[in-house]
């Protein structure tokens, strides 16, 4: 299982970058007037969308991986442990509807397609609302820990407190990093979930979704760029 995650992995850095082009565009089909410009932005967005479906292949084995290893590691309470366990399943889902989609969109397989893209955003938002919970939490944490730390003692090494504020202070810029990565894919997660139009009666412009999928994909880039 190792060598298949190993494997399909080096499919990464290509997907995070079709991900940039795929919502780019999107953004900015919604943005221009001009027919014929919108028309090769549609083009554009919908070649990279199914490229990444394709680039995602098999991407449930490594949710799998992902929940075993969870299971398995002691260093976790049991709250972090059941909102990562839950987000991972999700994604599990998420991947393996995404997968039967794009193989029905091709004709490898005769299903309902927009039924398995719908099923598959409906698991892509609820994974992220389990991400969005944990982060939250982890931020409350870091905070409290970094409050405590700052009080004065005299029993506190000098020394050994700066590095732990700093070490709960990077640890928080990651934190904040990642929920703004949850937050923007949130958008298009909950327009193909339908999430909107249940609640507000309305769905998220293409504009809104663009924006939201691009400024994930964009900090994606960052994070994975070596």
């Amino acid at each position: 299982m190792d060598k298949l995650i190993a494997f399909s992995n080096k499919t990464e850095g290509r997907d995070k970058f079709c991900k940039v082009v795929q919502y780019g565009s999107r953004m900015l089909k919604a943005m221009l007037a001009h027919p014929g410009t919108k028309e090769r932005l549609q083009g554009l967005f919908a070649a990279s969308r199914d490229a990444r479906k394709i680039f995602r292949l098999w991407k449930s084995v490594h949710e799998y991986d992902s929940m075993v290893k969870l299971l398995q590691n002691a260093g976790l309470d049991n709250t972090q442990r059941a909102l990562q366990f839950l987000s991972r399943l999700a994604f599990f889902f998420y991947w393996l509807f995404d997968n039967l989609a794009i193989l029905s969109q091709i004709k490898f397989i005769k299903r309902n397609t927009p039924k398995l893209t719908k099923s598959a955003m409906t698991c892509w938002f609820i994974a992220l609302v389990f991400t969005l919970i944990n982060l939250l939490r982890n931020l409350a944490i870091n905070l409290s820990r970094d409050a405590k730390f700052k009080l004065p003692s005299t029993d506190q090494n000098a020394a050994t407190t700066k590095q732990t504020l700093d070490a709960l202070k990077g640890a928080r810029s990651q934190i904040y990093i990642n929920l703004v990565k949850t937050l923007g894919d949130m958008i298009p997660a909950a327009s193909g979930a339908q999430v909107p139009m249940k609640i507000l009666g309305k769905n998220f412009s293409e504009k809104w979704i663009g924006f939201g999928g691009l400024v994930s994909a964009l900090i994606s880039c960052y994070q994975a760029w070596p």
